[in-house]
């Protein structure tokens, strides 16, 4: 199975993946897990990925420009049928072990780590993606709740 991970903050991923079972299930090839810098496709000098809302309102959102360019990049040679796009968000349907074992059956399960106030919506226009939240709680950003999610589906695969 593979994973990819969007977020603005790759080395948040770094020591997690060098732990413990991940790190074994990374090292025997039963997980391959792909970490993407959305920053890298901001296209502005200071690797800008925020901005106010589209609609307006308070608060800032993910840009829907280097997001839909980093979501495109990983899609672009991604040959699985067999995959799914999920979008960590406090508005999401709260994750559960039924979900985990649903993601756990995939060949590729892609996850954005939103953060901000959210992500511009308009980027459902454009990709089919699964709005998680793993909480009533707020957190800084998605890349804790992109591990439960890691960490739930990794321990259902065989092996």
């Amino acid at each position: 199975m593979k994973v990819t991970i969007l977020t603005i903050f790759p080395e948040f991923f770094a020591s997690p993946l060098e732990q413990s079972l991940l790190q074994k299930a990374v090292g025997n090839k039963t997980l391959e897990v792909e970490i993407v810098d959305i920053r890298k496709f901001s296209g502005n000098k200071h690797n800008t990925v925020d901005d106010a809302p589209f609609g307006g309102g308070g608060g800032m959102v993910m840009k829907i420009e280097p997001l839909y360019d980093a979501l495109s990049s990983v899609l672009y040679n991604d040959e699985s049928k067999n995959r799914r796009i999920v979008l960590t968000s406090a508005a999401g349907r709260k994750y559960d072990q039924p979900a985990a074992i649903k993601y756990s059956l995939l060949d590729h399960l892609i996850i954005i780590c939103g953060r901000y106030k959210g992500v511009d919506e308009r980027i459902l226009k454009f990709f089919d993606l699964d709005e998680v939240s793993i909480g009533d709680y707020i957190i800084n950003g998605g890349e804790a709740a992109a591990l439960v999610i890691l960490e739930s589906v990794f321990r259902l695969l065989p092996g």
